[in-house]
């Protein structure tokens, strides 16, 4: 998951669009049409987790994300994903 966080492209989009990593993340998921459920209890992260509707990724940007697919959950589950499989 660090790895994650410390991404140049995610990087470099949270600059451009004024927000932390977690947040391009999310907001990537939901530009797919994929449906998330993130999970905190500390206010500050839920307010963070709302904050994601004000921008817009380019056709460019959503290409240069899903590029970084690695096909495997972050969190365990699944720990892996088939490749052939539409998810």
């Amino acid at each position: 998951m660090k790895a994650l966080f410390n991404d140049p492209t995610l990087l470099s989009l949270a600059e451009k669009y004024n927000k932390t990593v977690p947040q391009i993340a999310l907001h990537f998921l939901v530009q797919e049409n994929i449906m998330i459920i993130p999970g905190s209890t500390n206010p500050l992260h839920m307010k963070d987790n709302l904050d994601i509707f004000d921008f817009e990724f380019t056709a460019e940007e959503m290409e240069t994300l899903r590029g970084l697919d690695q096909k495997r959950g972050i969190g365990g589950w699944p720990a892996s994903m088939d490749q052939e499989l539409d998810y």
